[in-house]
């Protein structure tokens, strides 16, 4: 446990340099990756990018969050994987819910999940900035066999909440209102 501790902390730590290095599809790299930009509330300074890279057996997220508002500084975030390219609406309640297919429970630690859409808590500095690297093996962004791809007919959005995740509780873990959404679509 402590070593995925060490090792979760080293991912985030390291992220600012990482995404100056981010592949995309025009840097020659032969991983699949769609590039997903992120914003708040209308009127909101919050600007993002979350880079979405397929592995053999699962999608590699780096995430780049500025400028959250004042009242989300300095803590935990749920973020998850949700059912529709659109963020529009109050709140963003047109992304719908998360991604399961399966209804399975929701929460990476609920011994009857996780769903796919599930993905590990992020911090947002006191200055408002994110800079995180997650990994999940539930979803894909090339049609791999066994996953659920993020870019069906009506694609799916990558949404931040005020609060943090659970990782139990039913249906979204106590993660509170959507502050941040991003729609992930075929270019």
């Amino acid at each position: 446990m402590l070593i995925r501790s060490i090792l979760a902390f080293a991912l985030i730590a390291l992220a600012p340099a990482a995404m100056a290095q981010t592949p995309d599809a025009t840097s020659g790299d032969a991983a699949a990756t769609v590039r997903v930009p992120i914003g708040g509330h209308n009127g909101e300074a919050l600007s993002g990018l979350a880079v979405f890279t397929e592995g053999p057996q699962g999608v590699l997220i780096r995430l780049r969050v500025n400028d959250l508002p004042v009242q989300a500084r300095g803590q935990w975030h749920a973020i998850h994987l949700h059912e529709t390219a659109d963020c529009s609406g109050r709140g963003f309640t047109a992304s719908g819910g998360h991604i399961n297919p399966d209804s399975v429970a929701h929460g990476l630690l609920n011994p009857m999940g996780p769903a796919p859409a599930d993905l590990p808590n992020i911090w947002a500095d006191a200055a408002g900035n994110i800079h995180a690297e997650l990994y999940t093996t539930g979803i894909t962004v090339t049609n791999a066999p066994g996953r659920v791809s993020l870019l069906d007919g009506d694609g799916s959005a990558i949404v931040i909440h005020a609060g943090p995740d659970d990782h139990h509780s039913q249906p979204i873990g106590g993660a509170g209102t959507r502050i941040a959404c991003g729609a992930i679509t075929v270019d």
